[in-house]
Parts: C-alpha cells; structure tokens; sequence
C-alpha cells in the first residue's frame, strides 16, 4: 500500500513500458555528456528583398490602423463577445480588422499565435504548410526588433459554399517584438503554384499585439483578394467572420490552456512594486545552483531510456533525479507545454489540478538574477491525485521564475523554489509536499529543424509518515520529464491537419 502511495508525490512521474528500456552495457559516459545528437545546421533561403519591402510597407499601414488614421473610412460593425469589428471594400477585395482584449501575456499571445494550436483556432483553415527562412534581410530593416522569425506559408481554406471552390494562398510572414514591445506579426502574399481544384487568394495580413494592464490589446487587419468566382454575398460574410481572430484566439488559448491563465503585470506597474527579500534570496540561491545541478558533478548515472538519459543524486535521506533528452520542437513552445496545465496533465497520471495564486512583480528577481531576462514570477499551488481510496492527497505551493539566458546559447529555464502563500493553506484534507527544481530548454537545432535539449531536475519531500526509502525507489521514474514530453507533443503535432 505505502509503495503504491508514492505515485502521487512525483509531479512528473509515468510509467514506461519495458520494451522501451535500454540500460547502459558498456562504459557509462562521462557525467557531463550530452545525451542530445548535435543536428546538422542547414542553410535557410533568405526572405526575398521585394518581400522585405512588402513586409514593411504593411506593417506601416497596421501602424496607421493602431493609430486609428483612416479609421473614418471603415464600416463599423456590431461587437461579438468583446470583439470589436470594422470592415472595407476595395472592388473585389475586402478588409477586415478585429480589435480584443486578451487577459495574457504578449509572448503567450504571440507564441500561442504562431503554434500549431493557434492555427488550428481558425475554423476557415483547412491545412497550413510553413517553411522557415533566414531573417536576416528582414532584420536590417526593423532595427531593434527582438525573436525575430521568418516563413513561408501555404494556407488552405474551407471552400466557403457548395458549388464554390476551395482557396490556397503563398505568403511570406515575417514576426519580432519592435522597440516599443510590442508583438508583430506581418504576411504578404508570394508567388507560386496552387493545388489542383483551388483558387488563388490573396491575401494581406497584420498582427499586434500591445501589451496593457492585465493583458494584451490584440488587433488583426487583413485585405483579401479571394479570386475569381466569389460571389459578393460570400464576400461579405466572409469579410464579416475575419473579423473575429483576436476571439477565435482568446478562446483557443483559454480551451487548451497552453499560456498561463494571467499576464505578468506592465513594467511600469513592477516598478513601483516589490516582493519579499527572502523569496528574492530563495530565487537567487536557487539560480546560483543551476549551473552545478547540470553540469553533471555529484550525479550518479542511473541508466538510458528511449534516449532519455537519467541521473541520480543523493541528498540527506532523500534521492533527486535528473533527466536529459532531446525534444524536437522550438523552445518557447516547451516552456509553454511544461508550464501549462495541459502538459502537467498529459505528462503525469496523478495530476489532479493546478492555479496561479498569484502573479508577482519582476523587477526585484530581475534585479537580482544577473545576466538573465526574466518572463515572468508567480505562485502556483499544486494538487495531486490520491491513487487509492484512503489515501490523502498531496499538494505543494512553488514560486515559478521562467527566464532567458542569452550568453549561454539563449536557453530558457523555469525554475521552482518552494514558498507558501495565504491563498493556498494547508488543509486537513491533503499533506503538504515541499518540491523544488528546475527546466532548462537549450536550442541545440535551428529554426527548420527545431530541436532542443531538455534538462529537468526534481527534489521531493512528499511530507507525512512515508519512509524515505520507498520514496527513493521511485526517483528513476521522475527522470522522465524530456521522454514524456517528446512524446506528448509529438501526439499533438500529429492531430494536427497537414
């Protein structure tokens, strides 16, 4: 019975078939190897110039659309759900722009945006191919511009009405972060061949997404020539639902749930705030570590599973666990899958539930954690499932601090110390667990072969009466996290239509 408790006190804890395990029969490497092949780098076509000036000429015009210049021109029309809307006709093209606040952060935004998922969110897409480019022309003419990305896209819809065909449109999108912090995201239509049985469309596309108190002022513009054979009443019905994006996208974040239910505050709210010194100590004690806990000294190598590489290290009574693997997908959409419910809940059986309590101020850990950039800092309260009946479940309070480190190959880490918060007590229906550790996502590929080394660390102290023993034999298992997360997100890629 003890043994079969202790499921529920490993935030990442699954079981693996046997097939799968691989232990190591010759010599073990060295503690600081790799377990991640290093990817060969290929060479991206460069955004075309022409495309470069397309770029920045539409991104012009969605500034003069945010300044409201030419507004007077455009045909309000009702608001739906809190989602304003203005469309215009052009001959046999329309535009539409949709205007909503979205209670979540700019890089959620903008990440969940460009995701498969928010594509997905678009019920007039059928399929979408993207083909990542080299920037670099691009990034000359946005001077400052920060995560700045390139690609380019082939998008196929929905044919709109029985009798009329389906559309395919060629288009280059380049997305960075300007100056002012603000999120952008522009495409232009490119030439090209379209599929048998589908019309060209043209299709003009802006996107941004300005960060406000509490959220993100999200507006998106779009002029489509749609090609010939659209009739005016699909015309204007269609140009009527393409207002709606900013919505489709706010509900789809808040459906999957892979950005965080709140924003972190403006810098200029942080900046009159602070936080407690010791939660500031306990964050900086805990940065400090990162660098020795995967630097591989003091940790035993256990075995290899599915490429997985695992680690042990004793600590007192208890026994952590380190786990090193490769997960081929872009960095900030791990951050985003390992921070969100939905990864919790796909990478772990005994998850019961999770909530932000409390989101907290930057400046201070930013002022603290030199050389870092930091995301974001809050409080999460986690609960886990009582495997059997009569069992309390755990739960454990954390302070969550994700940050960049640009000098050291742009990795992103999300860092857990333990704390406790007024809004999350301790009850007598659950035993307090005290959890500690530590993500780092290491690009290790490029942007048309994304690829990135996952390394994640966990200390656990389930609390109550179990002998620290038992809880040890099941620290192999926590070393799991990059397996479980190659392979739920590689599902969730696959659901995906092509």
């Amino acid at each position: 019975l003890v043994v079969g408790v202790l499921g529920i006190f490993f935030a990442f804890a699954r079981a693996i078939p046997s097939s799968e395990i691989s232990y190591c029969e010759m010599k073990p490497p060295k503690p600081n190897a790799s377990s991640v092949q290093q990817l060969p780098s290929p060479v991206l076509a460069p955004v075309d110039r022409s495309a470069v000036k397309l770029i920045i000429a539409t991104a012009k015009k969605l500034e003069d659309s945010l300044a409201g210049r030419g507004i007077s021109s455009w045909e309000k029309l009702s608001t739906v759900r809190g989602c304003e809307r203005w469309i215009r006709f052009e001959g046999c093209k329309f535009n539409s722009m949709g205007r909503m606040f979205i209670p979540h952060s700019r890089d959620s935004v903008l990440s969940f945006a460009l995701s498969a998922a928010g594509r997905k969110s678009d019920p007039l897409i059928e399929c979408e191919s993207i083909v990542d480019l080299d920037p670099s022309p691009l990034a000359a003419s946005v001077p400052g511009a920060r995560r700045l990305t390139a690609a380019r896209t082939r998008t196929v819809t929905h044919a709109p009405l029985p009798g009329v065909r389906a559309r395919e449109a060629i288009g280059i999108r380049g997305a960075w972060v300007d100056v002012n912090g603000r999120g952008l995201v522009v495409s232009v239509p490119d030439s090209g061949e379209v599929g048998q049985g589908r019309v060209r469309a043209q299709v003009a596309l802006g996107v941004a997404v300005v960060p406000v108190e509490g959220g993100c002022l999200v507006t998106v513009v779009q002029c489509v020539n749609p090609g010939p054979g659209a009739p005016r009443l699909f015309l204007g019905r269609f140009a009527a639902r393409r207002c709606l994006s900013p919505l489709w996208v706010a509900e789809a974040m808040e459906k999957t749930r892979l950005s965080l239910p709140a924003p972190a505050p403006l810098e200029t709210a942080e900046a009159a705030a602070s936080i407690s010194s010791e939660l500031v100590a306990r964050i900086l004690d805990g940065y400090r570590r990162v660098g020795s806990d995967i630097s591989g000294e003091g940790w035993e190598l256990h075995g290899v599973r599915s490429g997985c590489t695992q680690y042990l290290q004793r600590e007192g009574s208890m026994m952590n666990s380190k786990g090193v693997g490769a997960v081929q997908q872009l960095r900030d959409k791990i951050v985003d899958f390992v921070t969100s419910e939905q990864g919790r809940r796909l990478t772990d059986d005994m998850f019961a539930s999770e909530r932000v309590v409390e989101q907290l101020p930057r400046a201070d850990v930013q002022r603290a954690l030199v050389g870092a950039e930091v995301q974001r800092v809050q409080i999460v309260h986690t609960i886990t499932k009582s495997p059997v009946p009569g069992v309390a479940p755990r739960d454990a309070v954390t302070c969550q601090v994700v940050y960049l480190e640009p000098a050291l190959r742009n990795r992103a880490v999300v860092l857990m110390v333990p704390w406790e918060h007024p809004q999350a007590p301790i009850t007598s229906g659950r035993v307090r667990s005290i959890v500690s550790g530590v993500a780092v996502v290491t690009p290790v590929g490029d942007a048309r072969t994304p690829a990135c080394e996952l390394t994640a660390i966990q200390r656990v102290d389930p609390g109550g009466v179990v002998p620290h023993w038992a809880v040890n034999t099941f620290a192999p298992k926590r070393c799991l996290l990059p397996l479980l997360v190659q392979q739920e997100m590689s599902k969730l890629d696959r659901r995906r239509p092509h």
